[in-house]
């Protein structure tokens, strides 16, 4: 469990201005959150603009380890997004993806998809995944 605030970790500060977008309010409010606070928005976010990788692919398997096929517009977003990510994934990261790898290749014969060819376009990210991790295993 990590105590201190993203602020604190990654030494950043808010944004000061009189008018904020969207992606700048955002910041400011998840800069003041710790570990536990993220959500799977603020992950899937995190990612997307590439911003506090290590928490983000941290917070992302520990939501993939209890669920590969959340996301927050489609199932197997995350999956997806931390698939599509150009990041060198620490050791026991890899190790934690080979599970959540497994366990969703298991588990898609059983999960109640939306549409028939759900499954079918999960499998080919799953595969994806699968060989990301191939290769870290060759290197």
């Amino acid at each position: 469990m990590i105590l201190e605030k993203i602020k604190d970790l990654y030494s950043c500060s808010e944004i000061n201005q009189e008018q904020l977008f969207p992606l700048q309010k955002w910041f400011n409010e998840v800069i003041n959150k710790n570990y536990d606070e993220v959500n799977l928005c603020d992950v899937l976010k995190m990612l997307r603009q590439k911003m506090f990788l290590e928490l983000a692919v941290k917070k992302a398997i520990y939501f993939l380890l209890d669920d590969p096929f959340v996301g927050e517009l489609y199932e197997g977003q995350l999956f997806e997004t931390l698939t599509e990510l150009e990041y060198n994934f620490h050791t026991e990261d890899i190790a934690r993806l080979k599970e959540i790898v497994s366990n969703a290749e298991s588990l898609t014969n059983y999960h109640n998809w939306t549409y028939e060819s759900e499954s079918d376009e999960f499998l080919r990210i799953v595969d994806k995944m699968n060989m990301k991790l191939h290769h870290y295993s060759q290197v």
